[in-house]
């Protein structure tokens, strides 16, 4: 007899597995239709996909439910894979091969979003929790410092405002210096 902790803790790691493989795919198909699609007939493409996208989120928990119901929780994933199967083989013969080009990731852009996200919704989540102390208050504010530093930070190392406001504050110190000789 299988142990209902087990079943759970199984049940939460593929829920787990599947969000993040769901949250890694999901932008790339709005990328893929904007670079694949001329601009007259992208807007189609967003609707088809916005309404395919809308009766998922409609039939996805009655199928779940169904299939929970008759077959077990297991066919919730299990059901994936020849949809999945399905879906890699359309997508090899209709999508045509894209140019990629090298980037870095930005782990800086990335830590002070996450971080700067994380405070400012806790903080407004549960401030009433909280009675609204002064904690909360510090954690929204700190929040909206490190959202504010996540929008000026560069996109690379020679790239974005902050090289800019680097070069303009010089030039300006220049400027001013060389007025007042």
């Amino acid at each position: 007899m299988v142990r209902p902790d087990r079943t759970i803790s199984a049940l939460i790691i593929a829920r787990v597995v599947q969000g993040l493989g769901a949250s890694m795919i999901t932008p790339q198909t709005m990328a893929i239709i904007t670079r694949i699609f001329p601009a007259a007939r992208r807007g189609a493409a967003m609707a088809l996909w916005g309404a395919t996208a809308g009766i998922a989120t409609l039939v996805g928990p009655i199928l779940g439910g169904v299939l929970v119901d008759a077959l077990g929780w297991e066919w919730i994933f299990f059901i994936n894979v020849p949809v999945g199967l399905i879906g890699f083989a359309l997508a090899w013969r209709l999508v045509p091969t894209l140019p990629t080009h090298t980037h870095s990731f930005d782990w800086l852009g990335v830590g002070l979003s996450g971080l700067g996200m994380f405070l400012l919704v806790f903080g407004i989540q549960e401030g009433h929790q909280y009675s609204w102390s002064g904690a909360i208050w510090g954690m929204i504010a700190a929040g909206l410092v490190v959202l504010a530093a996540f929008v000026w930070w560069p996109a690379g190392p020679q790239e974005g405002r902050w090289s800019r406001w680097a070069s303009s504050a010089t030039a300006t110190s220049r400027w001013r210096t060389s007025r007042s000789r």
